[in-house]
Formats: C-alpha cells, structure tokens, sequence
C-alpha cells in the first residue's frame, strides 16, 4: 500500500471525518499534491503502522476568510483560488485510533515548527460536537513576543 492509500484509509476511519461522502478520486488529487508540495508532517508506529498526517497551507488575508467561510473541500468545489500569504490553516489532518493520544499535538507542533513566520494558525476543528473554526496568533507574531 502506498502513502496515498495509507492516508486515504486513515480518513475513511474516522467516525467524525470531515471527508464523508468525498469521492476517493478527489481525495486522491488532494492528497498527491499536498505530498508533493511538501507541506506536511506524517508519525509512524515503531512498527511503520501510520498514526496520523497533516497538511497545510500558507495563504493571504483573503484566503483565510475563504477557508473560514467556506471550508477546504467547498473552496476546492467552489474553485476559490487559494492565494499565498503569512496564515498558516492546517488543511488535512487525520490521526489512528489507535495512536498515542498525542499524536494530534505531536504533528500541530511539527507543523508550526516548519511555519515560525505565520501570522495566525487556523483550522477547522472536526470532532463528534461537530465543526468549530479554530484560530490563535502565530509563535513569532509581535503580540506574543510582547509578552514572553
């Protein structure tokens, strides 16, 4: 099984994924460019087992309140173009249930690690509840220095 598949899996495991009803081929496109961009973190079992993947993207002021909106997988349907910028929004993410409980902490840390120049870090939260736009200020961002 390639990392595709792996990862395609892992979403269709979820009881709460936010990629129900997401035709595999779509996925598939998703998640082949993100890997190709090169803009994402993946955790692995000591035995390889995969735990959990995120992806993210970089995007101006407009974008972000685009995604906010509308979501990834609508801007996506909706052909919103996605434009750079210094926002980080967390796009895919999905964890194992069978993985260490934090996983999900181990890869949002690793993905702001690779962006300390974000201004803010969004994401669309997806759990049981339901779905909650999530946003804080980036780690090096001037209001935050302020107060270390």
């Amino acid at each position: 099984m390639d990392a595709i598949d792996e990862i395609i899996t892992l979403m269709r495991t979820r009881p709460c994924s936010a990629y129900d009803g997401l035709d595999d081929a779509v996925l598939r496109v998703v998640i082949r460019h993100d890997l190709a961009s090169g803009q994402w973190v993946m955790l692995r079992a000591t035995d390889g087992a995969l735990w959990g993947w995120l992806s993210w993207y970089l995007v101006d002021g407009a974008s972000r309140e685009a995604l906010e909106t509308h979501g990834f997988l609508r801007c996506i349907e909706q052909q919103i173009i996605l434009r750079p910028g210094h926002h980080l929004y967390l796009a895919n993410c999905t964890t194992s249930p069978d993985a260490h409980p934090s996983t999900y902490r181990a890869l949002y840390g690793a993905a702001v690690a690779h962006n300390p120049q974000a201004q803010t870090i969004n994401a669309h939260l997806v759990s049981r509840r339901g779905i909650r736009w999530f946003t804080r200020e980036g780690p090096d961002h001037v209001n935050r220095r302020r107060f270390k």
